[in-house]
């Protein structure tokens, strides 16, 4: 299994009526001048589809450690909800495109907005089956 980490270059939307986003890296609670953010609020960040596919490797999008409740989506395509220190993992394999658009939206709460971990595991048909985390297909 291949791992990639997307620690950055995120762009956080505060709430919103924020009009211009704060570039931030993760891993890490998020914070604007120094205070803590609450939800609502929305990451995003582009990455490229990984070169070098074969038809059985499998494309996983892993979180870590996200609090509180977030929905993540892959371009126009909601993939699921997360709210855990536990790790889950999303099977992006056939919502890639070249240039891909992935969003966290932070539903309202006081509790600050953290995230420990976001990375891509490219894993091949047997490997995908004995991840230690729970793999979805949306």
């Amino acid at each position: 299994m291949h791992s990639m980490k997307l620690h950055g270059p995120w762009m956080l939307y505060a709430d919103d009526k924020q009009s211009e986003p704060e570039r931030i890296k993760l891993p890490g609670k998020l914070t604007l001048g120094g205070n803590p953010v609450c939800a609502p609020c929305t990451l995003r960040r582009r990455f490229g589809t990984p070169t070098g596919l074969t038809d059985s490797d499998h494309v996983i999008l892993v979180f870590h450690g996200v609090t509180p409740f977030a929905i993540v989506s892959l371009e126009s395509q909601t993939l699921g909800e997360i709210a855990s220190e536990s790790t889950i993992g999303f099977d992006i394999t056939p919502f890639l495109a070249g240039n891909n658009y992935l969003q966290l939206a932070f539903k309202e709460t006081a509790e600050p907005v953290g995230v420990c971990e976001v990375r891509i595991d490219i894993a091949d048909d047997s490997e995908i089956r004995t991840t230690s985390y729970p793999v979805i297909n949306p």
